[in-house]
């Protein structure tokens, strides 16, 4: 059964979350999730407990998207551990309501976390470049936005990723490796945040990468505090 050492975390809506929906593949909302934490992690509604078993809620690491009158709503990332043996990390959302008491939302299946080929995002921790052209290494800083070039592992929950950044200060192109679980912000879910949070101005499809990566840096040191 679910752990219930959890800070004001309420267990009680588990099942009625998990089995009537995340789980569910009748359900008219929710095929997609269902079907990937079956065919990604071997969970269906016969084993909603053992996947119930593994959810927590820690205010230290979760990350806060949206204040509301009713409460505060987070997503944390949890390496969920399936029934087929794969073990991979998985956001959840969970609501602190003004009482203190925690619930959780729903959850992200990780293939919509996942990039493909030429998406875009923003690096959350500093990662060590190569200069195409120029075979000289340095380090992409916090914020550089990437472009994937190549995914690694299984496409609905890659390993790694060769990004691309373009870094307008020596109008030049580095590559990188990142690995899948030190993946930064998507530009699909900056644009997320940006109307959930209400901060920053983060541009989409803009031609002016420096422009981009000024706003994505400025938008996650916003974001962090």
């Amino acid at each position: 059964m679910p752990a219930t050492n959890n800070v004001g975390f309420d267990t009680l809506n588990l099942q009625s979350k998990l089995s009537g929906y995340l789980l569910d593949p009748a359900h008219p909302q929710n095929q997609t999730k269902a079907n990937w934490f079956s065919q990604a992690l071997g969970f269906d509604q016969s084993n909603w407990q053992d996947l119930a078993s593994q959810l927590y809620f820690d205010p230290a690491t979760a990350v806060p998207t949206k204040t509301t009158q009713y409460g505060q709503t987070y997503e944390q990332v949890i390496p969920i551990t399936g029934a087929n043996g794969k073990t991979i990390d998985t956001t959840f959302v969970f609501m602190q309501d003004n009482s203190g008491t925690v619930r959780l939302v729903t959850g992200i299946d990780q293939e919509m976390n996942a990039m493909r080929e030429n998406d875009t995002f923003v690096l959350s921790k500093p990662v060590e470049g190569t200069v195409i052209g120029e075979q000289r290494t340095l380090v992409l800083s916090v914020g550089t936005v990437v472009t994937v070039v190549l995914v690694f592992g299984d496409p609905t929950a890659p390993t790694a990723y060769e990004v691309e950044a373009f870094l307008p200060e020596g109008d030049v192109y580095a590559l990188a490796t990142v690995e899948a679980h030190d993946v930064g912000y998507t530009t699909r879910r900056l644009q997320a945040l940006r109307k959930r949070v209400a901060i920053g101005a983060f541009v989409v499809g803009t031609n002016r990468p420096e422009r981009i990566q000024l706003e994505a840096t400025n938008f996650l040191a916003e974001l962090r505090h």
